[in-house]
């Protein structure tokens, strides 16, 4: 799965058509699949102040899985300082309760990372199926 912004999106093998298509997913409507992008901070053997990310993700829901077998664990702001404190019990909670997740096929220049703009994850064709 690959991260542009706030929207993640992932090649979907569509089954009506045997053909592959660029599927955008994205949180509940409104949301945009808003993610927390918080860097960690942390210090190198050298020293030096290092910013590092990480993207956690969990098995597919059945929705998401039509997309890929992987999806993001999304952390609502109100568990940062869970997270952050090291809440052992925090992923499994997270986990249980992913999103409403959506996915629709997009135009394929978003293969492109030279493309930029809105008109990329713009539907290109009906969401899929629930």
């Amino acid at each position: 799965m690959t991260r542009r912004g706030s929207t993640s999106w992932s090649w979907a093998e569509r089954s009506d058509s045997g053909s592959s298509e660029r599927s955008v997913v994205a949180g509940p409507p409104g949301r945009r699949g808003e993610h927390p992008r918080r860097p960690a901070r942390g210090v190198s053997i050298t020293d030096e102040i290092l910013q590092t990310t990480t993207i956690v993700t969990a098995a597919a829901t059945r929705f998401l899985s039509q997309v890929h077998h992987r999806m993001p664990v999304v952390l609502e702001a109100e568990n940062f300082t869970r997270w952050l404190d090291g809440d052992m019990e925090l992923l499994d909670e997270v986990i249980s309760r992913p999103p409403d997740f959506q996915a629709w096929p997009v135009d394929r220049r978003v293969n492109n990372a030279r493309n930029e703009g809105p008109e990329l994850i713009a539907a290109a064709g009906d969401s899929l199926p629930r």
